[in-house]
């Protein structure tokens, strides 16, 4: 069994980096074969070795929440409307944002995006990040991305949106054609200011799960370290950059210009057809019924996601209150996740 062997690796005093890999790989397998009281005491002790690992420690860990209290500031709803019924070129054409929270969905909607015909998906392509580079570069001062954005003048976006669909054209060639050009990147949700500001005619579709099984799901998985993904070695760490996440989110919902749709996890598995079509409605795409075979698609191709496993599969409904098996470990995270259960529309017991 997984289990035993990765038990036996313990025993021989393995280094840090190993124990936490092992510590994190024990979790998802004691998780599978539902012995759910022993996951949390190798979560709880692979983010405690987490603190110890270089290439954890030697990321910014202040980066992403100075940005979302910098992004508070400064992304009011005059500065995200400014450029709202500007002319663009036809070549500089708004795509659709596909956002949220890790482990919210997003790579599902993803997919069923990707099977219409007349659609084309960027799966997890850091199209908006090289675009705010490009910003840093042509104002290289010290202020804040919205401050930056205050001092631009139309010239200037249409340079970042020209400057976007090159890296889009460089990447994908004439593989896009006519499709509607769709760019998931589940996390551009920290920049949806910038987006707001370089493209105010797209559109948002903002993808929503319950917040326990969201953090739950982050916790097990084993990522690339980044300034975002070290945000979830810890339970509470969790928990809390999941708050500050949507506390911007809701936040900037209110102030954005941009038309967007939200919708949950829980609906789609609830009722597939009636979701999406109001997705397709929404971005002016007709149904095709193509869509509701996804998973054929999504398992002949390569998909960035963790849920790589999950999407190339028929829908199904088990990781629904998923959260409900681990009720006890919950306790330390409640009130931080409280606010969001509430506001998403979920049972708080």
């Amino acid at each position: 069994l997984a289990r035993d062997r990765l038990q036996e690796i313990f025993s021989s005093e393995p280094d840090v980096r190993v124990a936490f890999r092992a510590h994190k790989e024990l979790a998802r397998v004691l998780d599978k074969l539902g012995q759910h009281d022993q996951v949390f005491e190798h979560l709880h002790a692979a983010g405690e070795l987490s603190r110890v690992l270089p290439e954890y420690t030697q990321q910014d860990a202040n980066l992403i929440p100075n940005m979302l209290k910098a992004n508070r500031l400064g992304f009011k709803r005059e500065l995200l409307s400014r450029w709202v019924g500007s002319e663009f070129p036809s070549n500089q054409a708004a795509p659709i944002f596909v956002i949220g929270f890790m482990r919210s969905g997003t790579t599902l909607t993803q997919e069923v995006l990707d099977a219409h015909p007349d659609v084309f998906v960027a799966d997890e392509v850091d199209f908006v990040s090289a675009m705010k580079r490009e910003l840093h570069t042509m104002d290289r001062s010290a202020i804040s991305v919205a401050d930056k954005l205050s001092r631009l003048d139309l010239s200037g976006v249409l340079h970042l949106r020209e400057f976007y669909w090159k890296r889009v054209r460089e990447r994908f060639g004439d593989a896009i054609g006519s499709r509607v050009f769709v760019d998931k990147f589940t996390m551009n949700t920290l920049d949806l200011g910038l987006i707001n500001c370089i493209f105010p005619d797209a559109k948002i579709v903002f993808v929503m799960r319950d917040p326990r099984d969201v953090c739950l799901s982050c916790l097990m998985q084993l990522m690339v370290p980044t300034p975002t993904t070290i945000q979830i070695l810890t339970w509470e760490g969790t928990a809390r950059f999941y708050a500050q996440a949507m506390d911007w989110w809701i936040y900037v919902k209110q102030q954005m210009s941009l038309s967007f749709i939200e919708f949950r996890y829980e609906d789609v598995v609830a009722g597939f057809e009636t979701t999406y079509r109001g997705v397709f409605d929404f971005l002016g795409l007709t149904w095709d019924p193509a869509v509701v075979d996804f998973h054929k698609r999504a398992a002949q191709k390569y998909i960035a996601s963790p849920s790589r496993g999950q999407v190339a599969q028929p829908l199904y409904a088990s990781s629904v209150e998923r959260w409900r098996l681990y009720a006890a470990d919950f306790s330390p995270v409640n009130e931080i996740l409280l606010p969001y259960i509430r506001a998403f529309g979920y049972n708080v017991v």
